[in-house]
């Protein structure tokens, strides 16, 4: 399986810069993609390395010279004891795909970086120290799947509803007692993951998201749900705190979405 890798990022290295890069690799593709670790990237052509895990390595600060790997498509920084990130991040005009899950990030600043990379398709910021977001995530136009949880978010601001191609969004375990009515406005969005936040009611606009299969409200004190709940006509799967609802208000929703799977645990 070495010997393989090693055959293949040889590979890619042989190819020129214009064929490899004419077009973003898809997410399916970048799977295949052989990932290296900083120092293996090192010692690549910088314009040729399409992937760098850098994981679990304590690094504590983000080498400045990650912004010479102007090609990188995916870039694993998980659990890297991260409080902030150089302005060279922001070269990483090609990155798909963005892991800083388990870090200490806490900044408006470092946000702002990150949300400049417009390419992003996948952004994983669970488990940091996030108070709020700035509106500079409306520059996220192509993002998919975004993660949010285990955060310290109370509000979120109106232009993440702009996010029209993301298809989940995970804020779970996060304080946030409104949805903005802007989140109708996510036709794409398919999960949807609020459990153990502080919502007592959730907007009507949430109704327009015809797209939806999964929404999760475990651990909120929501108490009564928008009257016409059938109108999410592609809910598959429904998740409540057990004792957060009323007898009537259970069967009245269960009437209402016969077709889902409801949970009221």
């Amino acid at each position: 399986m070495k010997v393989r890798t090693l055959a293949i990022i040889y590979i890619l290295c042989q190819m020129s810069t214009s064929s490899l890069f004419a077009q973003l690799l898809s997410l399916q593709q970048l799977e295949q993609v052989p990932v290296v670790n900083w120092d293996e990237a090192q010692k690549m052509p910088s314009d040729k390395v399409i992937a760098i895990d850098m994981s679990g390595t304590s690094l504590k600060n983000l080498p400045a010279d990650i912004g010479k790997f102007t090609n990188l498509q995916k870039l694993i920084l998980w659990k890297s004891e991260l409080s902030n990130l150089p302005q060279e991040i922001t070269n990483l005009k090609n990155l798909q795909v963005l892991n800083l899950k388990d870090n200490a990030l806490s900044s408006d600043a470092d946000l702002i970086k990150i949300f400049s990379l417009t390419h992003l398709k996948v952004l994983n910021l669970g488990s940091n120290n996030l108070t709020s977001l700035p509106k500079e995530i409306e520059n996220l136009k192509n993002l998919e799947i975004l993660n949010l949880g285990y955060n310290k978010l109370t509000l979120l601001p109106t232009e993440l509803g702009t996010l029209s191609r993301l298809e989940e969004l995970n804020l779970e375990y996060n304080s946030i007692n409104a949805l903005p009515v802007s989140i109708g406005d996510m036709a794409a969005l398919t999960d949807l993951n609020l459990n153990r936040n502080d919502l007592n009611t959730l907007p009507e606009e949430i109704l327009k998201l015809s797209a939806l299969e999964i929404l999760n409200l475990k651990e909120n004190p929501i108490q009564k749900l928008p009257v016409s709940i059938d109108q999410l006509t592609s809910l598959e799967e429904l998740f409540f705190k057990k004792h957060s609802l009323s007898e009537e208000e259970k069967d009245r929703i269960t009437e209402l979405l016969p077709n889902t799977e409801i949970s009221f645990e």
